[in-house]
């Protein structure tokens, strides 16, 4: 928990070395969720730095080597392949998981597999699932998700992304400032950044001075808590 406040507010070296500590402690206790709860964080860790593909070879090996949880797992491979450019590999997942409408079992990882899923969904543009997920994960747009060992922001901010592929633009900002609204009560900079960068890109064309201050606050965010991969989207943004 504390190394997850860490990473939360923005501490990512400090949130690394406290996973090292409690994985220590775990493993030394034999305690079972310890691993998998220190991949998690270390998994969140280095995409907040921008590297989500150093995680890839890993969440592909547990795909093969969990059964009980391979459809979360070919969930989080997805994110990550999206997260790192590799969108025809995420592609082939993510049509072999949406021709069952994404049936995960409901658990304590469902309602971020479900957030996941729609971030897929609006970066591979896969319209035809969007109504489907914007049912799902609509009850929950006041609620910022946490699994236990790390988080994946406000499910407002992945409705925002269904709205706007169904083509509701004011659904869709609605989403994308209650999603940074609880962002910024949860003191958490880098969700604020990439909502942020959202809306940033959905307003470009209705209000572009909006859009410009929103990617320059996004911006020196990102540098001063080394968010590489928002650094270069704000870039491409500007």
């Amino acid at each position: 928990m504390t190394s997850w406040r860490a990473l939360l507010a923005g501490r990512i070296d400090e949130a690394a070395a406290l996973s090292d500590q409690a994985f220590a402690i775990g493993a030394a206790a034999d305690f079972g969720p310890a691993p998998p709860s220190y991949g998690a964080q270390l998994l969140m860790q280095s995409v907040h730095r921008g590297h989500a593909d150093a995680f890839i070879e890993t969440v592909e090996q547990a795909v093969v080597a969990t059964p009980t949880l391979e459809e979360s797992f070919r969930v989080a491979l997805m994110w990550l392949y999206c997260e790192a450019g590799r969108l025809d590999d995420a592609l082939e997942l993510f049509r072999r998981d949406s021709a069952n409408g994404f049936t995960l079992p409901h658990g304590q990882v469902w309602l971020q597999s479900m957030a996941l899923a729609s971030e897929c969904a609006f970066v591979l543009q896969q319209r035809e699932v969007a109504s489907n997920l914007y049912t799902r994960i609509g009850p929950f747009t006041d609620q910022f998700e946490f699994n236990g060992s790390s988080d994946c922001g406000a499910i407002a901010r992945y409705a925002g992304h269904l709205a706007r592929m169904l083509d509701r633009p004011d659904e869709s900002e609605r989403h994308y400032r209650n999603a940074l609204a609880i962002h910024e009560r949860m003191e958490a900079p880098y969700w604020i950044a990439r909502t942020q960068l959202d809306l940033a890109d959905l307003v470009a064309t209705s209000d572009g001075a909006q859009a410009r201050a929103l990617v320059a606050d996004a911006r020196s965010r990102a540098a001063t808590h080394g968010y590489d991969a928002l650094t270069a989207r704000a870039d491409l943004l500007s």
